[in-house]
């Protein structure tokens, strides 16, 4: 098929459900580095932050694979608005190995400099991409004639 499927609603609710799950995670990561000596990069701020990312890589995949098996490209296998979704989920995925590895070389930071730490801000522009995709699904469809 040519062109991109239409609106799938599931994957709109599941998306935000997953985008709200990945803010609260973000938001207990930001309390946990304020309030607490960090000692393990497997703690329960980031457990709950990055089982919000699974949660919407899987509803992406499943999305996606949906879509090809209805015969569209790969490419184009997402409904329009989702792209900035992909490449969102990569760099936030791309941004956590990192940071798992700077962690273990290195160990964690604290207060404010947790803020300014670069895998950080690589996971935060991942969370922003992929939040910003599922919003701009919606409003391209609320314009459309």
């Amino acid at each position: 098929m040519h062109g991109k499927p239409p609106h799938i609603a599931w994957y709109d609710w599941a998306m935000s459900l997953a985008s709200l799950w990945i803010s609260g995670g973000i938001l207990l990561d930001a309390w946990y580095h304020f309030h607490s000596t960090v000692e393990s990069f497997f703690e329960p701020a980031h457990a709950a932050l990055y089982a919000g990312l699974f949660a919407a890589f899987a509803f992406t995949a499943y999305a996606g694979f949906a879509s090809r098996k209805r015969g569209y490209a790969w490419r184009d296998a997402l409904p329009t608005g989702y792209e900035s979704t992909l490449a969102g989920l990569a760099l936030f995925l791309a941004g956590g190995v990192l940071d798992l590895v700077k962690h273990s070389l290195w160990g964690f930071e604290q207060a404010f400099d947790a803020l300014l730490s670069p895998t950080h801000l690589a996971i935060g522009a991942g969370i922003f991409l992929t939040i910003a995709g599922t919003i701009r699904a919606v409003m391209l469809r609320a314009n459309a004639p």
